[in-house]
């Protein structure tokens, strides 16, 4: 079971709304510099002695500008949505440490439920029609305040809180474009990328059916939540050898594989692997690393293919991901021909 309880009550950071957060606090504080001009504006017309012309003078300005400020703040909702984006950590540049969950093969299904779940919250749409509802609030209330400042009803002046109305209602309607979810949601991509995921592990597994491999999540802390720096699957062979195969899930790494064995094998398993097909097409890439504990071999594929700030990489068809899938467990299977035969 490994981690398995660890991983599923994990907070995930899968969204990255920075963006957003900062276009909110623009509106913020634009909203309150409307709110304080505007407010001096309706004063100054509220000022003036009550007659028809001035009261059309403030029903017309209130209508006029009320009307496309709740349809501009809609469309900045629109934009902040579209700010959203799932959180890429290398982005940020490599983590000085990260944390590593090991769970079994067949619970990754039940760790992506949990994170579709907290997921989904992004998702929350609104009525389609309060768009609609904020011009008509706009409509009545400057209606009813033209009349009171008319017929001088009521012990003051509403005229002012005009600005106020206003304010609220423009808010209301960034709210709604911030929730209209347009195209695909996020729990669509999220299944997208789940698809590649899954696919990719499933075949790789099916070369090593025998080896009893651990999916290896590695995540670094930012705060209170955990964002999701690889997903990689780990054998742990005969001879004291790892053999790991990376997915590249964030922009700082690639598709790879990881052999760890005695200093004795590495060299030969080393130039066994660059006999490799796709290392003489240049497609793949073999290096000798040096480590504390000794000397490893990685192949990294050449190619970005999966990177959670692109959706292009994930969000394909599904006969792309199997081709995908289908050449990284030809490599697998390759790889551990080799290790079967040297080793």
């Amino acid at each position: 079971m490994g981690d398995l309880e660890e991983a599923v009550k994990r907070k995930y950071l899968l969204v990255d709304s920075w963006d957003a957060i900062h276009q909110h606090s623009l509106i913020v504080g634009f909203s309150l510099l409307i709110l304080i001009i505007y407010t001096i504006f309706l004063w100054f017309i509220c000022s003036m002695t009550p007659s028809l012309h001035t009261s059309l003078l403030l029903l017309g300005s209130q209508i006029g500008l009320g009307l496309p400020a709740t349809r501009a703040y809609y469309d900045f909702g629109l934009s902040a949505r579209s700010m959203l984006k799932f959180h890429d950590f290398g982005a940020l540049g490599s983590p000085n440490s990260t944390e590593d969950l090991s769970i079994s093969i067949g619970d990754l299904s039940l760790v992506f439920e949990r994170m579709n779940m907290q997921i989904a919250k992004y998702d929350r749409g609104v009525l389609d029609d309060l768009n609609d509802i904020a011009w008509f609030i706009i409509i009545v209330w400057s209606m009813i305040s033209s009349f009171l400042f008319l017929e001088q009803l009521g012990p003051f002046s509403v005229c002012p809180f005009g600005a106020l109305v206003l304010v609220v209602v423009c808010i209301a309607s960034y709210y709604t474009g911030f929730r209209t979810v347009r195209g695909d949601s996020f729990e669509e991509d999220f299944s997208h990328l789940e698809f590649y995921v899954n696919t990719h592990i499933r075949n790789i597994d099916a070369e090593l059916p025998l080896a009893n491999g651990m999916i290896i999540i590695q995540l670094v802390r930012k705060r209170r939540k955990y964002a999701i720096v690889d997903i990689l699957v780990e054998y742990r062979l005969q001879n004291k050898m790892i053999l790991e195969y990376h997915l590249g899930f964030s922009s700082a790494h690639k598709e790879r594989f990881i052999l760890e064995a005695p200093y004795d094998l590495i060299e030969c398993f080393y130039e066994k692997m660059k006999e490799m097909a796709v290392v003489k097409q240049a497609d793949w890439i073999i290096e000798q690393i040096t480590t504390q504990s000794g000397k490893i071999l990685r192949l990294v594929n050449q190619r970005k293919t999966l990177d959670i700030s692109e959706k292009n990489t994930f969000i394909i068809g599904p006969s792309v991901v199997n081709k995908s899938a289908l050449q990284a467990s030809s490599i697998m299977r390759n790889i551990a021909a080799i290790l079967q035969q040297e080793g």
